[in-house]
């Protein structure tokens, strides 16, 4: 593996993919001739950088979607998602969640905002290029 052109150093490469074969940090340590704390170290800031990256692909998916909708306050998910299944066919964009799958996925990205069906607080939804949709 190569990290290069990523957020990610060598180090935090190879104490990444340690981890994912089960090994402890304190094993990693061992393997790698230096101390569980700078293991630790490495992980946490390994995380910290995709956790960034991740945030940095959603944003370029917002600001390059074609179609965006708010969910105002006291509105019906259910009626919003229709809005953007009709936003998208203007758009001819095939959204690649169906209806049900959509809901569930606002309800578990921003549930905090929802009390039953209807929203709380405003709700955004971005469909980019490829019929994803992301929420905010």
């Amino acid at each position: 593996m190569k990290s290069e052109g990523t957020f990610l150093t060598e180090s935090q490469e190879k104490v990444l993919k340690l981890r994912s074969e089960g090994l402890s940090q304190s094993e990693i340590a061992e393997k790698l001739g230096t101390s569980r704390s700078n293991i630790c170290s490495l992980e946490k800031r390994a995380r910290q950088n995709i956790k960034k990256a991740e945030k940095t692909v959603k944003l370029a998916k917002k600001i390059q979607s074609p179609v965006f909708l708010t969910i105002e306050a006291n509105e019906d998910i259910f009626d919003a998602v229709k809005r953007l299944f009709s936003k998208a066919n203007k758009a001819d964009i095939h959204v690649s969640s169906d209806t049900p799958t959509l809901i569930s996925k606002i309800r578990n990205e921003v549930g905090e905002k929802l009390e039953g069906r209807k929203a709380i607080g405003k709700i955004k939804l971005y469909l980019t290029p490829k019929g994803e949709v992301i929420i905010t």
